[in-house]
């Protein structure tokens, strides 16, 4: 049992990502005709130190990513620090410019890098929109 127990405790993964769409509306069209919906990213750190995440969206070409008070790099990143054995949520947003060329539903994945090298952990989630194209 202790060889079970310590086996488990050296190979489980160092983080984990949890993605939860806004339900509430759930999407909002711009008055410049771009569509933005809401996330809650979720880090999972599970390792005894803080550790640097750097959070994309993927498959929703040209998308912006914004989240308060973190500001994306040039590659339209976000720089998400989590602290040592907790969960840290980051409240984001994701707009696409030109939402009625947007089927109802495309998939997206939000992915969480860990700037250590160690981790890369992605979710699947969709991004809604009207339905225009």
């Amino acid at each position: 049992v202790g060889a079970v127990m310590l086996y488990s405790l050296a190979t489980r993964a160092g983080a984990d990502l949890n993605v939860l769409r806004d339900r509430n509306p759930p999407f909002v069209r711009l008055s410049d005709g771009g569509i933005r919906n809401g996330y809650e990213v979720k880090i999972i750190n599970k390792a005894a130190y803080d550790r640097v995440f750097v959070v994309t969206v993927e498959g929703l070409p040209g998308a912006q990513v914004a989240s308060m008070g973190l500001t994306p790099d040039e590659h339209g990143a976000l720089t998400v620090t989590a602290r040592a054995d907790t969960v840290t949520s980051v409240r984001s947003t994701v707009t696409a410019a030109d939402g009625e060329a947007l089927p109802p539903s495309t998939p997206i994945t939000v992915r969480a890098v860990a700037q250590d090298g160690d981790d890369d952990q992605a979710k699947a989630t969709v991004f809604l929109a009207a339905g225009g194209g």
